[in-house]
């Protein structure tokens, strides 16, 4: 077993995997890996996320960026040069930590070592409800707190499962023949934070309500992934789902977990790596997806235009959030340039805004308009 070592985290790529430098010297660094942790799979331009990716990472990025750890490199597989190792953040033992709060899975081994030991008797023991929040998880709770906690409600039981378990309907009308919701489970599925369960429902005598209001809920309300700063994918009304760019505004590349590559000068004479992400490329997916993520959004089409690569038309549109342009909001910020366009090129219908954007981040010196200092490292 290996030595103890000092480190800085660079970055998180992964719900298992981080980035490390030298505190001494910030170009030394080295990809550690979880030892006997697996985590969900973050998707690569063509694969998408395993569930909980996302918050797996994230849980990992909250609590290591930028913070010096102490590591233990445990074993290298040869093939891919890749170290597993235990990781400390003080005295806690992170490779516990993610196990104990549900964002892994203690792999199987032959010969399982003391440490692997004790993470498999975290993960047996772990507390109910540490599991991986599903999607809405936490919004659905609330506004079933809001709406029914400590209120007197009528139940109508219409059910029991082969474990035992009572299945039911909170009632909050008493006119069936109305548009609204009869039910609560209704106007949880109005929300988009509900889907229903074909397993239960049939239990119910409101089941065609229940399927009439997520039907209602898919149809009014636009569900999101974000895949870039610019660029989300959306299920439209008839349920395919499309990629859509923001129109005349151009983000850095945002692809975290591609293989590095060698330099190349690019027109202005600095250096960037082919595939990786690019300065403040995070930051301006992040920006997007707070403001889009589970929320009702308005698209409007300004124009088409065939993607080289793939041959795919996409579209490109202005996404308004409660009447705002999220592009503005990402040139304003400084994560986003305006494309320059000739007079008779299409442009959204927020254009003029997008300008006067641009003109504000630069006398701020905001984001990518800033000195090159000030930006975020490329990991």
């Amino acid at each position: 077993m290996s030595a103890s070592l000092d480190g800085i985290v660079k970055s998180v790529v992964s719900g298992n995997t981080i980035k490390v430098c030298h505190p001494q010297r910030a170009d030394k660094e080295k990809v550690l890996v979880l030892a006997d942790v697996k985590t969900p799979r973050i998707g690569s331009k063509n694969d998408e996320d395993e569930p909980f990716a996302f918050e797996a990472r994230e849980f990992l990025r909250k609590k290591l960026v930028g913070k010096p750890i102490k590591f233990r490199v445990d074993y290298t597989v040869k093939e891919t040069g890749l170290n597993y190792a235990t990781i400390f953040l003080g005295d806690e033992n992170i490779n516990e930590a993610v196990v104990e709060a549900g964002f892994g899975e203690v792999k199987e081994v032959k010969n399982p070592s003391e440490d692997h030991k004790r993470l498999l008797e975290l993960q047996k023991n772990k507390k109910e409800g540490t599991e991986l929040a599903q999607p809405f998880a936490k919004e659905a709770k609330l506004h079933t707190e809001y709406r029914l906690l400590n209120r007197d409600v009528t139940v109508l039981f219409e059910g029991i499962d082969n474990t035992g378990n009572l299945h039911g309907s909170i009632i909050i009308s008493a006119d069936e023949t109305s548009d609204k919701p009869v039910t609560y489970q209704e106007e949880l599925l109005l929300t988009g934070y509900a889907s229903v369960d074909e397993r239960s429902a049939p239990k119910s005598k409101y089941a065609q309500r229940f399927r009439a209001a997520e039907q209602k809920a898919k149809d009014e309300k636009i569900v999101l992934e974000v895949l870039s700063g610019d660029t989300l994918k959306i299920i439209k009304n008839d349920g395919t789902e499309e990629k859509i760019s923001l129109s005349n505004i151009k983000t850095p590349k945002y692809n975290p977990y591609a293989k590095k590559q060698e330099k190349k000068e690019d027109k202005e004479g600095e250096s960037e790596k082919k595939g990786e992400t690019q300065p403040w490329g995070y930051e301006a997916k992040e920006l997007l997806r707070s403001k889009v993520a589970g929320k009702e959004i308005h698209v409007e089409v300004d124009y088409k235009k065939e993607m080289q690569s793939t041959k795919e038309v996409r579209r490109y549109c202005t996404v308004l959030v409660n009447k705002k342009s999220v592009a503005v909001e990402l040139v304003r910020e400084g994560f986003a340039s305006v494309i320059k366009l000739r007079a008779d090129e299409e442009r959204s219908s927020a254009f003029d805004q997008l300008i006067l954007a641009e003109n504000d981040a630069q006398k701020r010196q905001k984001g990518i308009h800033g000195k090159k200092s000030t930006k975020p490292s490329l990991y």
